[in-house]
Protein backbone atom coordinates (compact mmCIF):
# COMPACT_ATOMS: atom_id res chain seq x y z
CA UNK A 1 0.00 0.00 0.00
CA UNK A 2 1.94 2.97 -1.28
CA UNK A 3 -0.09 5.44 0.82
CA UNK A 4 1.22 3.82 4.04
CA UNK A 5 4.80 3.80 2.84
CA UNK A 6 4.47 7.46 1.83
CA UNK A 7 2.83 8.49 5.11
CA UNK A 8 5.55 6.83 7.19
CA UNK A 9 8.53 7.50 4.96
CA UNK A 10 8.84 3.74 4.55
CA UNK A 11 9.35 3.22 8.30
CA UNK A 12 7.45 -0.07 8.57
CA UNK A 13 8.88 -3.05 10.39
CA UNK A 14 8.84 -5.44 13.30
CA UNK A 15 10.87 -3.01 15.42
CA UNK A 16 9.81 0.56 16.06
CA UNK A 17 11.84 3.13 14.16
CA UNK A 18 12.95 6.08 16.31
CA UNK A 19 11.89 8.53 13.59
CA UNK A 20 8.11 9.00 13.55
CA UNK A 21 5.62 8.40 12.09
CA UNK A 22 6.30 4.68 11.90
CA UNK A 23 4.46 1.35 11.90
CA UNK A 24 5.43 -1.61 14.07
CA UNK A 25 3.95 -4.90 12.85
CA UNK A 26 3.67 -8.05 14.97
CA UNK A 27 2.31 -11.46 14.07
CA UNK A 28 -0.26 -12.15 16.80
CA UNK A 29 -2.18 -15.08 15.40
CA UNK A 30 -1.68 -17.83 12.88
CA UNK A 31 -4.06 -20.47 11.67
CA UNK A 32 -2.75 -22.93 9.13
CA UNK A 33 -4.79 -25.47 7.23
CA UNK A 34 -4.26 -28.81 8.96
CA UNK A 35 -5.65 -30.65 5.96
CA UNK A 36 -3.26 -29.38 3.30
CA UNK A 37 -0.67 -27.10 4.88
CA UNK A 38 -0.95 -24.91 1.78
CA UNK A 39 -3.17 -22.22 3.29
CA UNK A 40 -2.82 -19.94 6.28
CA UNK A 41 -4.62 -17.02 7.88
CA UNK A 42 -2.06 -14.94 9.79
CA UNK A 43 -3.27 -12.03 11.93
CA UNK A 44 -1.15 -8.96 12.52
CA UNK A 45 -1.20 -6.19 15.09
CA UNK A 46 -0.15 -2.92 13.49
CA UNK A 47 0.86 -0.13 15.86
CA UNK A 48 0.88 3.34 14.33
CA UNK A 49 3.23 5.70 16.20
CA UNK A 50 3.44 9.45 15.58
CA UNK A 51 4.39 12.66 17.34
CA UNK A 52 0.75 13.76 17.47
CA UNK A 53 -2.69 12.17 17.79
CA UNK A 54 -4.00 13.49 14.46
CA UNK A 55 -1.19 11.97 12.40
CA UNK A 56 -1.40 8.59 14.16
CA UNK A 57 -5.17 8.45 13.73
CA UNK A 58 -5.01 9.46 10.06
CA UNK A 59 -2.45 6.76 9.22
CA UNK A 60 -4.38 4.12 11.19
CA UNK A 61 -7.57 4.89 9.28
CA UNK A 62 -5.66 4.92 5.97
CA UNK A 63 -4.61 1.35 6.77
CA UNK A 64 -8.13 0.31 7.82
CA UNK A 65 -9.78 1.91 4.79
CA UNK A 66 -7.36 0.43 2.26
CA UNK A 67 -6.60 -3.03 3.69
CA UNK A 68 -9.76 -4.91 2.58
CA UNK A 69 -9.83 -3.31 -0.87
CA UNK A 70 -6.22 -4.14 -1.75
CA UNK A 71 -5.92 -6.38 -4.78
CA UNK A 72 -4.82 -10.02 -4.89
CA UNK A 73 -1.03 -10.02 -4.81
CA UNK A 74 1.81 -12.44 -5.42
CA UNK A 75 4.30 -12.52 -2.53
CA UNK A 76 7.48 -14.55 -2.02
CA UNK A 77 6.40 -18.20 -1.99
CA UNK A 78 2.69 -17.66 -2.44
CA UNK A 79 -0.35 -15.47 -3.05
CA UNK A 80 -2.43 -13.23 -0.79
CA UNK A 81 -6.03 -14.04 -1.75
CA UNK A 82 -8.00 -12.04 0.77
CA UNK A 83 -7.69 -9.52 3.58
CA UNK A 84 -9.93 -8.28 6.34
CA UNK A 85 -9.94 -5.98 9.33
CA UNK A 86 -10.08 -7.81 12.66
CA UNK A 87 -10.29 -4.66 14.79
CA UNK A 88 -10.77 -1.07 13.63
CA UNK A 89 -8.27 1.56 14.80
CA UNK A 90 -8.24 2.28 18.51
CA UNK A 91 -6.19 4.81 20.40
CA UNK A 92 -3.74 3.32 22.90
CA UNK A 93 -1.87 4.92 25.78
CA UNK A 94 1.68 5.90 24.81
CA UNK A 95 3.14 3.29 27.16
CA UNK A 96 2.44 -0.35 27.90
CA UNK A 97 1.88 0.05 31.63
CA UNK A 98 5.43 -1.09 32.43
CA UNK A 99 7.69 1.12 30.33
CA UNK A 100 8.06 4.85 30.82
CA UNK A 101 5.55 7.14 29.12
CA UNK A 102 6.86 8.25 25.72
CA UNK A 103 4.38 11.12 25.19
CA UNK A 104 3.85 9.86 21.63
CA UNK A 105 0.52 9.09 19.98
CA UNK A 106 -0.21 5.42 19.27
CA UNK A 107 -3.05 3.64 17.46
CA UNK A 108 -3.54 -0.07 16.90
CA UNK A 109 -5.25 -1.86 14.00
CA UNK A 110 -5.54 -5.66 13.80
CA UNK A 111 -5.63 -7.09 10.29
CA UNK A 112 -5.56 -10.55 8.76
CA UNK A 113 -5.07 -12.12 5.37
CA UNK A 114 -5.53 -15.42 3.58
CA UNK A 115 -2.27 -16.74 2.22
CA UNK A 116 -1.85 -19.68 -0.13
CA UNK A 117 1.62 -21.03 -0.73
CA UNK A 118 3.42 -22.73 -3.57
CA UNK A 119 5.07 -24.92 -0.89
CA UNK A 120 3.46 -26.30 2.25
CA UNK A 121 3.54 -23.53 4.87
CA UNK A 122 4.69 -26.05 7.46
CA UNK A 123 7.76 -26.84 5.36
CA UNK A 124 10.78 -27.78 7.49
CA UNK A 125 12.84 -25.51 5.20
CA UNK A 126 10.95 -22.43 6.40
CA UNK A 127 12.82 -20.00 8.61
CA UNK A 128 11.84 -19.80 12.26
CA UNK A 129 10.22 -16.66 13.58
CA UNK A 130 10.37 -15.92 17.31
CA UNK A 131 7.31 -14.39 19.04
CA UNK A 132 7.71 -12.66 22.42
CA UNK A 133 5.66 -14.44 25.10
CA UNK A 134 6.19 -11.51 27.47
CA UNK A 135 7.64 -8.00 27.34
CA UNK A 136 11.38 -8.05 26.65
CA UNK A 137 13.67 -5.30 27.90
CA UNK A 138 17.04 -4.39 26.35
CA UNK A 139 18.08 -2.88 29.70
CA UNK A 140 16.20 -2.00 32.90
CA UNK A 141 13.34 0.32 31.90
CA UNK A 142 14.13 0.09 28.15
CA UNK A 143 11.38 -1.88 26.43
CA UNK A 144 12.68 -3.60 23.30
CA UNK A 145 9.75 -5.88 22.36
CA UNK A 146 6.19 -6.15 23.66
CA UNK A 147 4.36 -9.44 24.14
CA UNK A 148 3.20 -10.79 20.77
CA UNK A 149 5.85 -9.00 18.71
CA UNK A 150 8.17 -10.76 16.31
CA UNK A 151 11.68 -10.83 17.80
CA UNK A 152 14.56 -11.16 15.32
CA UNK A 153 16.75 -14.24 15.85
CA UNK A 154 19.83 -12.11 16.50
CA UNK A 155 17.96 -10.19 19.24
CA UNK A 156 16.92 -13.48 20.88
CA UNK A 157 20.57 -14.51 20.94
CA UNK A 158 22.05 -11.11 21.91
CA UNK A 159 19.54 -10.40 24.68
CA UNK A 160 19.62 -14.06 25.83
CA UNK A 161 15.81 -14.27 25.95
CA UNK A 162 15.24 -17.79 24.60
CA UNK A 163 12.93 -18.41 27.59
CA UNK A 164 10.77 -15.39 26.67
CA UNK A 165 9.92 -16.31 23.07
CA UNK A 166 7.91 -18.96 21.28
CA UNK A 167 10.00 -20.15 18.35
CA UNK A 168 7.55 -21.18 15.70
CA UNK A 169 5.76 -19.80 12.67
CA UNK A 170 7.03 -19.65 9.12
CA UNK A 171 8.72 -16.74 7.45
CA UNK A 172 6.15 -16.72 4.62
CA UNK A 173 3.61 -14.73 6.65
CA UNK A 174 6.17 -12.09 7.66
CA UNK A 175 7.30 -11.71 4.04
CA UNK A 176 3.67 -11.43 2.95
CA UNK A 177 2.88 -8.53 5.28
CA UNK A 178 6.10 -6.75 4.37
CA UNK A 179 5.38 -7.01 0.66
CA UNK A 180 1.82 -5.77 1.15
CA UNK A 181 2.85 -2.51 2.78
CA UNK A 182 5.81 -1.92 0.45
CA UNK A 183 5.05 -0.28 -2.89
CA UNK A 184 5.57 -2.44 -5.96
CA UNK A 185 8.46 -1.34 -8.14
Amino acid sequence: MPSLADATGGRIGTSLDVTLPALRVALVGYQGSPATGWEAAPMFQVEVWADDEGTAESIAWTLANNWPSAEKREVPGGTVNGRWIVQLPISLPPDDGEAQDTDKARYMVNVALRLTSTLPLESPMADTVHIATENIYAAPGILAFTKGMVVPADAVENLKVQDKVASQRTKAAAEAIESLVTPES
